[in-house]
């Protein structure tokens, strides 16, 4: 995550681009990999980060409903023995 962040930064920096205050100019850093395909390949990356975060929160949900009643819980447990759990 963190040479992610060093790269994003030279390469705006180096691109004129100082503060970044919208989207767009977040998009620009991948302007000079991707040409015109910029702004998809930028929206590609923020719907699939959002579609990973989907099954933890899934889980989290889950592991705070069924602890808060004292149900069976955890991954390790069949369906049908912590059926709260996976519902």
């Amino acid at each position: 995550m963190y040479f992610i962040i060093l790269t994003t930064g030279t390469v705006l920096f180096k691109g004129g681009i100082h503060q970044i205050d919208t989207v767009e100019q977040a998009a620009m850093a991948l302007k000079p990999l991707a040409g015109n395909l910029a702004y998809l390949l930028f929206a590609i990356g923020v719907i699939g980060t959002g579609l990973i975060a989907i099954p933890v929160l899934s889980g989290s949900i889950s592991y705070i409903i069924t602890e808060t009643f004292g149900w069976e819980q955890g991954l390790d447990k069949k369906f049908h023995e912590a059926k709260a759990f996976y519902i």
